[in-house]
């Protein structure tokens, strides 16, 4: 039954109504295909209010692998999401590294 939701999300979202495309990150992030949602999100198909959207649902998730992708492809909503995450649970060995590496939001 979630297949097919899916199948029908991806023709909505192949006709353009960004809504469907939404569901199906849902439908990925609570099954935890977190790794296929990253290879299958294209930058140009993301606005920046979109990649913020994603970080944030990845930060509620506790998904700190997929929020490190995010950062290493370049999208600060990933860092400012994974530093938050990192601060929630108290690592701060972890942001003392990235910290080191130069970024602003773990200093």
């Amino acid at each position: 039954m979630k297949q097919g939701r899916e199948g029908s999300l991806r023709e909505l979202a192949d006709e353009g109504i960004g809504a469907a495309r939404w569901g199906i990150v849902w439908l990925m992030i609570h099954q935890d295909r977190l790794d296929e949602l990253m290879s299958c999100w294209g930058d140009d198909d993301v606005s920046e209010d979109g990649w913020y959207n994603l970080a944030e649902m990845l930060y509620q998730r506790g998904a700190e692998a997929v929020l490190r992708q995010l950062m290493d492809a370049g999208h600060g909503e990933g860092r400012f999401y994974l530093v938050r995450l990192l601060q929630d649970q108290g690592r701060e060995a972890d942001l003392a590294d990235l910290a080191a590496a130069g970024d602003q939001d773990a200093q």
